[in-house]
């Protein structure tokens, strides 16, 4: 059996058919949750996302203590700043020093998103996989 989830996070419903829609338990939805920032997706490596943010705000970057925290942050903002200098604000690509500032970061994330997964099968199932 297959269905279709809608994840609003007030009412979290899978839906078999256009009108016959399931609610999840709250145990499911509380496993199953996973906090991420944009970090998770891959143009996260790209300065110029980051610049533009810097554009906005000039501070430091918020980062979490458990990837480096604020050294982390403030070595963010010195790549892409070096990197704007050099190759240009806009420049659309990948860079190897930042994908290495981010990366432990995405690492994270996805463990959390592996754990809650195996959380919501072992809620369900009664055994990790």
């Amino acid at each position: 059996m297959s269905g279709l989830l809608d994840n609003n996070p007030c009412r979290p419903t899978i839906h078999l058919t256009e009108d016959r829609g399931f609610q999840l338990p709250e145990e499911v939805v509380d496993a199953g949750t996973v906090c991420l920032t944009g970090v998770i997706h891959e143009t996260a490596s790209e300065p110029w996302i980051w610049l533009h943010h810097l554009q906005k705000e000039d501070h430091a970057i918020p980062w979490p203590e458990e990837t480096g925290g604020t050294e982390t942050g403030a070595r963010i903002v010195n790549r892409c700043r070096v990197f704007a200098e050099t190759k240009g604000r806009y420049f659309e690509e990948a860079d190897e020093e930042l994908h290495n500032l981010v990366e432990p970061e995405r690492v994270r994330q996805r463990t959390a998103m592996v754990a809650a997964m195996q959380a919501v099968i072992a809620l369900v199932y009664g055994k990790a996989v």
